[in-house]
């Protein structure tokens, strides 16, 4: 009776461990996705059915199979540590990349405009107002608005390798939105859009007359 209640509370203990090292994944997208996003609460539920779904790959391929290394070697006698350390191991090093990647490389308009946008955002603007959704195995679509020249305008079109929308009548087309604290581009007279793809990412540049606006609109479908 003895040596199957110690069974009983050795599996219950092992599958304790299990449960908290997903949990600990679950929690390093968490913590990655809320950041990531504009609006926070959007990305804290995207980080969690996202690290939900992915956490059961990870405990299946990864974590069981490590897990069941330790195990064995303990059963065997040649492992007398404590097993909790080691089982959870592989979701702590996630968890730690995770943090890791937000402090060295932090979600910055600049940088995903860069990352996404795959040019440079002009060194000089002014009004900058974005809104940043999607990472991970969520679809990317990211909005910015700014101010800047001519120049800097021709330049991420060429560099984009936009070309205008011949058949374009309407703002509201769907791939751009008014940002907060910008204007409205459906009031401007004279806009011009600009479209482009890359395999699974398209870009859309708006811009008013002048050139002097600009709404990008960077998707990953």
């Amino acid at each position: 009776m003895t040596i199957e209640t110690n069974d009983e509370q050795s599996a219950a203990r092992f599958l304790g461990h299990l449960l908290f090292s997903y949990a600990i994944f679950v929690f390093a997208f968490v913590i990655d996705q809320t950041f990531r996003w504009t609006n926070h609460f959007d990305g804290l539920r995207s980080g969690l059915i996202q690290g939900a779904i992915l956490g059961i790959g990870w405990c299946v391929i990864y974590v069981i199979p490590w897990s069941l290394i330790f195990l064995w070697l303990h059963w065997r006698g040649k492992w007398t540590r404590s097993l909790r350390s080691y089982i959870l191991a592989p979701s702590w090093l996630i968890l730690i990349f995770s943090v890791a990647g937000l402090i060295l490389w932090p979600p910055t308009a600049k940088r995903r405009f860069k990352e996404h946008a795959k040019v440079e955002m002009p060194a000089e603007i002014s009004g900058l107002s974005y809104k940043l959704c999607g990472g991970g195995i969520a679809d990317i679509h990211d909005t910015f608005y700014f101010r800047t020249t001519p120049q800097e305008v021709e330049r991420l079109i060429r560099e984009m390798g936009l070309i205008p929308e011949k058949s374009f009548s309407d703002l509201d087309s769907g791939m751009i939105s008014q940002l907060p604290n910008a204007p409205d581009p459906r009031r401007w007279d004279g806009a011009t859009q600009f479209n482009g793809n890359e395999g699974i990412w398209f870009y859309t540049l708006l811009t008013d007359s002048s050139k002097t606006e600009v709404y990008v609109s960077v998707m990953q479908i």
